[in-house]
């Protein structure tokens, strides 16, 4: 997969020579792929809070026999064909490609510097025949991981110290910005403050779909904690790795809207209970 996602991302550099706008392409594409894997999940989280209160009768009828009730509840679960698993196929799902990109993303913004002692990492690695084809003399100069060394983002990146969008480095961090000056922080605080917006926007169209549907205790602190964490953590994270972050809140926000108005509209579909 790190082949596959390093392909496309140096596809997309090839028709539009910029970094920041390949990154949001790849990631419009990978959220596009999973919609259908999000959409499922959605289905089969609306479908157990329809069933939730038979559910609570079956576990009310055989409280004292656990073996009944596990019984009892997965006859429940396959007479309405539900997978009580299913609500979480769209992290399991996005987990994986997340690890993937973030892998990628950072691959890209390597250094010859990052590989310790260049010139003796050169020497090293050509004494066990490998092909170093394209690498850059200045230690400060990108050396990209996982993209092919003829490829043109690996070509323009080798010999380039600084990967400009926007107004910032996208191989750098808030934090080391702000190491700079407070002025050169401030594309960085800005685009943070979206991946903020944008998330707690995303918890709020959530909850404001079914407020009196009962939702687990964990999710629901997850819910609370996540609009704090993804800007906290994006201070320390490439700027590259945050427009990932900006371009997916910006898109689920899009893919809720449609989600609120399709699945949970006037004109959604109730499947009848099974008992």
């Amino acid at each position: 997969m790190f082949d596959l996602i390093a392909s496309l991302l140096a596809w997309f550099y090839s028709l539009v020579p910029s970094v920041g706008l390949a990154i949001i392409m790849l990631t419009l594409v990978v959220m596009v792929v999973l919609t259908p894997v999000t959409l499922k999940g959605t289905r089969s989280m609306i479908k157990m809070q329809h069933l939730g209160p038979e559910l609570k009768k079956i576990q009310a009828r055989h409280k004292g026999n656990r073996e009944t009730l596990n019984q009892e509840m997965m006859a429940f679960y396959k007479a309405n064909n539900i997978n009580p698993m299913g609500g979480c196929l769209p992290l399991f799902a996005q987990m994986p490609v997340f690890l993937v990109l973030y892998q990628v993303l950072r691959g890209i913004t390597r250094r010859m510097s990052d590989l310790g002692d260049s010139t003796g990492w050169v020497a090293g690695r050509l004494s066990v025949g490998e092909t170093l084809s394209g690498a850059p003399t200045d230690p400060q100069a990108f050396y990209p991981a996982y993209v092919d060394h003829g490829s043109e983002i690996f070509r323009d990146l080798s010999n380039r110290s600084e990967m400009v969008f926007l107004g910032m480095d996208l191989s750098r961090s808030a934090t080391s910005a702000l190491s700079e000056s407070v002025i050169a922080t401030l594309p960085y605080i800005l685009l943070i403050l979206v991946v903020g917006v944008s998330s707690w926007f995303q918890q709020r169209q959530i909850r404001g779909r079914n407020p009196d549907a009962a939702v687990n205790p964990q999710m629901q602190m997850m819910m609370k904690v996540m609009p704090f964490f993804l800007p906290l953590i994006s201070f320390q994270l490439d700027a590259s790795l945050v427009v990932y972050f900006v371009v997916s809140n910006l898109y689920r926000i899009g893919q809720q809207a449609y989600i609120t108005r399709s699945l949970y509209g006037p004109n959604a579909e109730v499947t009848p209970v099974v008992v």
